[in-house]
């Protein structure tokens, strides 16, 4: 296939409108990993090990004819306190491949091709999916990482299960005639009682963010017997007077005690900002409120912004955009204006490769630690933000995207989304003045194919 052809297709696979592929399709082959598009950990108390890592898998070249969610037990993979996991003897002279997952998998379902956001409930009972292909929130449940969703009959026979009917409810959103309609992109959730809900109530919230840049809210139960479905309860924009060409959401993350979730958006300098209103008495009356957007003004033109997270040991003072103008790591101080009204306030800025994509921040060895991966240049960068400098650089790489740190086993999770790979990066040198390496990697590497005509 010619590069333009080849362009071509994976425009389509991308857009998801006008093209055929082809009809059917394979089922997934089990425990294969398929463009890993995003990953989260398990809730963990304290400094407790986080005990599963869910992975998210795109089909983004439509090989199968679903995408998957799959739940890794991590004691096993990692290990946890004095067991040693099946990592243990990897180092970085003699970094290991796992290609059999089979034996590290507890379960996985189908939940259809090209979702994109993924998150866990507080109480971790319930996964969140912000799916492109149904245009809706999807939801699984998880029990010690076995995932269980709706299925259709016959469907228990499949290699891999696959989910039927897993939307979030429109009942309330019926009642009130709130429609939902864009490109779900990214999605958030956290507990009611955290941001002025019920005490002791088990309720979540769940925003669902929409390329567009409106958001919506759902209300969920964890203690519910049955667990219903999620529910709609409002729609609103993040970013209202903004024009449409200057609007497209990449990420969504909650400052963590505030209620407020900060949207990334690669048409423009402004980040959304979105509050949540909560009703103790009724959570379903909660709404949402344009919680007044910030902009990154004066570093290059500050357009193209990829992620944003928050120092963990001081949120409420700190947090760390990822840009592409300039593809730097940005410092925000959140505790003062900017230079201008409506900007945000940068304190420096840390300079990344070519085509910054995600970030992750986390503690080790007691010290706030920033990782940026990016994707054209195939490495991560590592920032100390405790001493706001950075500190080493990571290869090893093929297309890193999405990552996630596991604070306790000091270890990073990437995804290698153009292998199809999971990589796990030791970060333990962090803690002696060395450098983290790339100590294992889960799955086999599978460059995307080559089509011929």
């Amino acid at each position: 296939m010619s590069p333009l052809g080849r362009a071509a297709w994976l425009a389509c696979a991308l857009s998801l409108s006008g093209c055929n592929l082809g009809e059917g399709g394979t089922d997934p082959t089990p425990a294969t990993l398929n463009f890993p598009i995003a990953l989260a950990l398990s809730p963990a108390e304290g400094d407790a090990a986080p005990q599963l890592l869910y992975v998210l898998n795109s089909n983004f070249d439509l090989r199968f004819n679903d995408g998957t969610l799959m739940a890794f037990d991590l004691d096993t993979i990692a290990g946890t306190g004095d067991n040693e996991g099946m990592i243990a003897d990897c180092t970085e002279d003699e970094p290991c491949t796992f290609e059999d997952l089979s034996q590290v998998r507890l379960s996985e379902v189908g939940i259809g091709s090209h979702a994109d956001g993924l998150a866990v409930s507080p109480g971790g009972r319930r996964i969140y999916i912000a799916s492109r292909a149904r245009q809706n929130l999807t939801f699984v449940n998880s029990t010690d990482g076995q995932l269980e969703c709706d299925q259709d009959d016959g469907e228990e026979s499949e290699p891999v299960p696959s989910c039927s009917d897993v939307d979030a409810g429109d009942a309330i959103a019926m009642e009130r005639e709130i429609e939902l309609d864009g490109d779900p992109v990214a999605v958030a959730t956290g507990s009611l009682a955290d941001i002025g809900g019920a005490a002791g109530s088990d309720e979540s919230f769940v925003l669902l963010g929409l390329r567009d840049g409106n958001v919506a809210l759902f209300i969920d139960d964890e203690s519910a017997t049955a667990m219903e479905p999620p529910e709609l309860v409002h729609v609103t924009s993040a970013f209202p007077g903004l024009p449409a060409n200057q609007v497209s959401v990449v990420t969504l993350t909650m400052q963590p005690g505030t209620g407020i979730g900060w949207l990334t958006n690669a048409f423009s300098a402004t980040i959304g900002r979105i509050g949540i209103a909560v009703d103790p008495v009724a959570a379903d009356r909660s709404f949402l409120y344009d919680a007044g957007s910030v902009r990154l003004g004066g570093i290059d033109t500050g357009d193209d912004t990829r992620d944003l997270q928050f120092d963990p040991a001081s949120p409420e003072e700190r947090a760390f955009a990822l840009t592409r103008r300039p593809e730097a790591v940005v410092e925000l101080d959140l505790t003062r204006m900017g230079l201008n009204a409506g900007d945000a306030a940068v304190d420096d800025l840390f300079d990344v490769g070519a085509g910054p994509s995600r970030l992750a921040v986390g503690t080790i060895g007691g010290r706030s630690y920033v990782l940026a991966s990016t994707f054209d240049n195939r490495k991560i960068y590592v920032i100390d933000a405790t001493a706001g400098a950075p500190v080493a650089v990571v290869g090893g790489f093929s297309g890193p995207f999405e990552l996630v740190i596991d604070s306790a086993r000091e270890l990073a999770y990437v995804t290698d989304f153009s292998l199809s790979v999971i990589r796990i990066v030791d970060l333990s040198p962090l803690t002696t003045g060395g450098a983290p390496f790339i100590r294992a990697t889960l799955g086999k590497p599978t460059p995307i194919e080559t089509f011929t005509d």
